[in-house]
């Protein structure tokens, strides 16, 4: 698997565990849509006032994550 963000990209250890937890989602979405056959999966990142980023995976059903 290739590395995408270097580790000093992803500081604090929540950040770190949201994104985790996002590409893990996005890894069993993709396997399950290949498995299946046809599907289609939409991706998108929206910064919230916080300074923190929202992560919504839409493949069926949609699921939010906040890094």
């Amino acid at each position: 698997m290739h590395k995408l963000l270097s580790e000093a990209e992803i500081d604090p250890d929540s950040t770190r565990e949201g994104l985790k937890a996002a590409c893990e989602h996005m890894t069993r979405e993709l396997i399950e849509g290949v498995h299946h056959g046809f599907f289609e999966m939409v991706v998108t990142v929206e910064l919230m006032q916080s300074k923190k980023k929202c992560i919504t995976i839409k493949a069926g059903k949609s699921h939010r994550f906040v890094v």
